[in-house]
């Protein structure tokens, strides 16, 4: 995940890992001979482009409204599509409203649209004051939660790895994550949740005692599952 920061003086830029306190209980659990923990890069305005979601003081709030205006103003000077022209007509509406893209209404095919673009205040964003920042830990606990994303596991002898995901992703979609050969030869996944780790011993008992789950490619995942793909390619 990289998350953009504006207007935050002397900001610890970079990589920055994520402490999962389920990670170290997996590890307990299943003792793995290494983990592959995740990190969150917090990056530059001049790195907008790339972010999934904002940071930034609200002192700062003219200055992305005016940089989605900007583009706003191009689309419908450049198009050739006049739904395309009507959709940035509207953001440039509201933004001069003051009034960021997240907060408005839009189509599921105004959403398809726009997504091709980048406006800034249409991703999520974490308004902070200038002088009450947050701290690093909860900063990053704030744009999981604005981003939606969750976590599921995997977990062998070899490797523990979380791996980040929007909620409402399915399970072979899940499985794409680690490798596309598991999406393309999905047959199943076993599945169970780190909220239960402490009901068992090992993964037989687990399995035993039917806290591990066969399920198909339709299943939704849910935050802490971790899961073993079958298949075959």
């Amino acid at each position: 995940m990289k998350v953009c920061v504006v207007g935050i003086d002397d900001f610890s830029f970079g990589k920055h890992r994520y402490e999962d306190p389920r990670v170290e209980k997996i590890s307990q659990k299943f003792h793995p001979e290494h983990i592959a923990h995740t990190f969150i890069d917090f990056i530059t305005f001049q790195e907008k482009d790339l972010a999934d979601c904002f940071v930034a003081t609200i002192e700062k709030r003219l200055d992305l409204i005016i940089e989605d205006i900007s583009l706003s103003e191009s689309r419908i000077l450049k198009s050739d599509i006049q739904e395309e022209k009507d959709l940035f007509a509207k953001c440039k509406n509201f933004l001069e409203q003051e009034t960021t893209l997240d907060q408005v209404e839009f189509s599921d095919r105004e959403k398809q649209l726009l997504s091709n673009f980048h406006l800034l205040t249409l991703k999520p964003i974490y308004w902070t004051e200038k002088d009450k920042v947050p701290s690093l830990e909860d900063l990053m606990q704030e744009c999981l939660f604005m981003t939606n994303t969750i976590f599921f596991f995997t977990v062998n002898q070899k490797q523990l790895t979380p791996w980040m995901i929007r909620k409402g992703t399915t399970v072979v979609k899940a499985a794409a994550k680690i490798h596309s050969d598991m999406e393309r030869g999905f047959i199943r996944a076993e599945v169970f949740n780190c909220k239960d780790l402490d009901q068992f011993h090992n993964l037989n008992e687990a399995k035993t005692r039917g806290f591990v789950r066969v399920e198909n490619k339709d299943y939704v995942v849910e935050d802490g599952d971790i899961i073993h793909i079958r298949f075959s390619v």
